[in-house]
C-alpha cells in the first residue's frame, strides 16, 4: 500500500476525530478493529486530548502495521499501545537504514532541499540512493516550494536519536549543514 510515490495523507490537520480515524485507518488496511482502537486511543496528544488523533501518529502506526505485514509476521494491538518515542523508534526499525539515516540527518537541518541532499551525500552523511520523491511520500515531511521540512515531533525525536547514536558525526553534519546555510546568506 505505502509505495514511493503514495501519500495518503497530503493535507495537514490538526486532528480527526475517532470515527474518521478509525476509518482512514481501515482505508490503510488495518482490519482489526482492536488495533484500531488502540491506533487512534493513541494518536491524540495527551496534553490536548479535544484535538483528535494526530494524522502524524495515524500515518507511521498505519506504516508500521504495513511493515510487520510486509515481515511475515501478525501486527498486534501491543504494537501501537505507546505513543512518542517508542512508536517512532519502532517505525524506523521497519524502514532501511539508509532512509532512516536520511530522516535523522535532514532532521538537523531547518529545511531541506535537492542542493543540500547533494552536499550531505557527497560528504556521506547520507547514501545519494535516497531521493526527495520518497523522502516526501511520507506525511511528516511536508513540501514548500523547492524546500522540504520535517514534522517537529518527528524532527525532535529523529535529531535527538543521531546525537546520541553518533555524536561526532552529528557534530560533523551540524559543521556542514552551517556552511552550506552560511554560503547562501547574501
Amino acid at each position: 500500500m505505502f509505495g514511493e510515490e503514495e501519500n495518503v495523507m497530503e493535507q495537514e490537520i490538526k486532528g480527526l476525530e475517532k470515527e474518521d480515524a478509525d476509518t482512514y485507518l481501515q482505508k490503510c488496511g488495518v482490519d482489526d478493529a482492536a488495533i484500531r482502537k488502540v491506533m487512534v486511543e493513541n494518536a491524540g496528544d495527551s496534553l490536548i486530548p479535544e484535538e483528535g488523533s494526530l494524522p502524524f501518529y495515524l500515518d507511521i502506526m498505519a506504516r508500521t502495521h504495513w511493515a510487520i505485514q510486509q515481515a511475515g509476521e501478525q501486527p498486534a494491538a501491543k504494537h501501537f499501545e505507546k505513543l512518542g518515542d517508542e512508536v517512532i523508534i519502532h517505525f524506523f526499525q521497519h524502514l532501511s537504514e539508509d532512509i532512516t539515516t536520511a530522516i535523522k540527518v535532514l532532521s538537523c537541518a531547518p529545511y531541506f532541499d535537492a542542493s543540500l541532499m547533494e552536499v550531505l551525500a557527497a560528504n556521506q552523511f547520507i547514501s545519494p540512493s535516497v531521493s526527495m520523491r520518497t523522502l516526501l511520500s511520507f506525511s511528516f515531511i511536508r513540501e514548500e516550494g523547492d524546500k522540504a521540512g520535517i514534522h517537529g515531533l518527528m524532527k525532535s525525536l529523529a535529531c535527538r536519536m543521531y546525537a546520541e547514536e553518533f555524536p561526532d558525526r552529528y557534530l560533523k553534519v551540524h559543521r556542514t549543514l552551517f556552511e552550506y546555510f552560511n554560503g547562501r546568506l547574501p
